[in-house]
């Protein structure tokens, strides 16, 4: 049966009315003209190409607030981000970038000494040009090994980014203080070279530091930040479901001027809502 009615511009407008089929299990009735119009494989998530042309990138709301760590340019396309093969499950995620740089896609993978000289270069430049770090003199080559080394001898993550062969950021976890209390409790740290800011860098390898602290049993993560106004940073730990808990004002004093700590929390796995159940860090000292 039909009904026709008249729109306000005197336009004809007709409803085709169906009965309902209660027995029919098909989800689309058998007829074409009864079919729905089916949709592209592009809008898949994950749908990198697509009848040999490449996915249209559909994600063209206007860039949010988070930004990559230190840097200046929003996230706006969705990029893949490639991990390498090993004991874990093959995963590809979807990176927030400008698009530039990322058509390789991006390996996370676990720090190693050789990567120590590129360590010192990112950090470096956050030393003598970032407020994200209050250190103000870079370590070189040989003091990033230390360092790396005194991370992956407790159990936890450090991981860096990799594009076409180069480092590109690098991520940790550390010991938020040493008394033994704190021993689910770790620090995240997320520096990106100049080059890639804008990428979505942060967001991956931080992601898979925070996944690594869960699989150890750890309940929380902080984010100390350098610089209430360090609007990356406190947008990518925002986006990662760090919540801000405090600002320490003017603790610190950085190119000619006072600073802030802004601190942010997030919880792992149960958080608070269970007692622990894994031993946590050993830890012991002051």
């Amino acid at each position: 049966m039909g009904q026709s009615d008249r729109g306000s511009r005197g336009l004809r407008l007709h409803v085709q009315l169906q009965p309902l089929r209660p027995d029919r299990r098909q989800t689309l009735p058998g007829h074409p003209g009864h079919r729905r119009p089916q949709r592209s494989a592009r809008h898949l998530l994950g749908a990198g190409e697509v009848g040999g042309q490449a996915a249209a990138c559909l994600d063209q709301r206007q860039p949010g607030p988070a930004e990559d760590q230190y840097g200046s340019r929003p996230w706006r396309r969705l990029r893949s981000v490639r991990f390498p093969e090993g004991d874990r499950p093959r995963l590809c995620l979807r990176c927030l970038g400008g698009g530039e740089g990322l058509e390789d896609g991006v390996i996370i993978r676990a720090a190693t000494q050789d990567d120590a000289p590129a360590l010192a270069a990112i950090y470096g430049d956050a030393c003598l040009n970032g407020v994200g770090t209050f250190e103000e003199v870079p370590p070189g080559p040989a003091e990033m090994a230390q360092r790396l080394a005194a991370v992956q001898a407790r159990g936890l993550p450090y991981v860096v980014a990799e594009i076409d062969g180069a480092v590109v950021g690098l991520a940790y976890a550390a010991p938020f203080r040493l008394r033994a209390a704190y021993r689910y409790l770790v620090e995240d740290s997320v520096y990106v070279a100049p080059d890639a800011k804008g990428l979505g860098v942060g967001r991956a390898v931080l992601a898979r530091v925070i996944d690594d602290c869960e699989a150890l049993g750890l309940r929380q993560m902080m984010a100390v930040i350098g610089g209430s106004d360090n609007a990356g940073s406190i947008g990518l730990h925002t986006a990662m479901g760090f919540r801000r808990q405090g600002v320490m004002e003017a603790v610190g004093y950085k190119f000619g001027r006072w600073m802030d700590i802004v601190l942010m929390q997030r919880p792992l796995n149960a958080g608070a809502d269970a007692p622990p159940d894994a031993p946590g860090l050993e830890l012991r000292g002051v």
